[in-house]
């Protein structure tokens, strides 16, 4: 078997290598001290296909995979852990949970703008009360006509502050037990009743965007629901 990289995938790292040596590590520290990344960084990440490195062409992707991903974040993170951290939420949990289990249409909505740089993605799963145990979440979502009225509030989210679009897990609490369950949705920031509260102070890799996320009777849409309700645990372990 022959475990050699492709010509794409050295022209990638050669790519990557290239930026970070002239455009990221001159700004790490910088990153560190002022616990934010650059909007010139992440906008020059976009340009190159950074962004949607994994996703396929026909949502604007590079279709590189998760071979082509990995070699990615092993240059970025050899430069700067909070720009890598802000790649793998952007790219690898949240809009990977769109691209592995959402529909044609939220593919198109939010997939492919995300890929382009044009709106930044999270993943809201971890709760006060649920972390390892994370299907223990009180977070609800009730359906009232076309519309998920979602209460509850999230921790830790990786680029929370900044994201566009959240790929988020809550309880959907039906009529029926079949209409039920840990359940997945596409949040935007625009939404009502979509906040972002307390910025978490960490100790290290601090250019990364962490803070709570609160949901006071936010109101998604339904066609926003990933996949089928009662299958969240599925979608957000996958």
């Amino acid at each position: 078997m022959d475990w050699s990289f492709t010509d794409e995938q050295n022209e990638l790292r050669r790519t990557a290598k290239r930026f970070v040596d002239e455009e990221l590590r001159p700004v790490a520290d910088q990153i560190d001290k002022g616990h934010e990344i650059p909007r010139h960084i992440i906008d020059t990440m976009a340009e190159l296909g950074f962004l949607g490195l994994v996703f396929p062409e026909e949502y604007d992707g590079a279709g590189m995979g998760e071979m082509g991903y990995c070699i990615l974040q092993e240059e970025i993170s050899r430069a700067c852990a909070s720009t890598a951290t802000f790649v793998g939420a952007h790219q690898s949990i949240g809009g990977m949970t769109i691209h592995k289990f959402g529909n044609e249409e939220q593919k198109k909505t939010y997939l492919a703008p995300m890929a382009r740089g044009e709106m930044i993605g999270a993943y809201a799963l971890t709760e006060p009360e649920s972390g390892s145990d994370a299907m223990g979440m009180k977070t609800t979502a009730v359906r009232k006509g076309d519309t998920w009225v979602v209460n509850g509030t999230k921790i830790w989210i990786t680029n929370g502050g900044l994201a566009d679009v959240v790929a988020m897990f809550c309880n959907v609490q039906g009529e029926s037990e079949a209409e039920s369950g840990p359940s997945a949705f596409i949040v935007e920031k625009t939404f009502p009743g979509f906040r972002v509260g307390k910025v978490e102070e960490k100790m290290g890799i601090r250019g990364s965007n962490t803070v709570e996320l609160v949901f006071e009777d936010m109101e998604v849409p339904a066609a926003n629901l990933i996949g089928k309700i009662g299958e969240g645990a599925h979608y957000a372990f996958g």
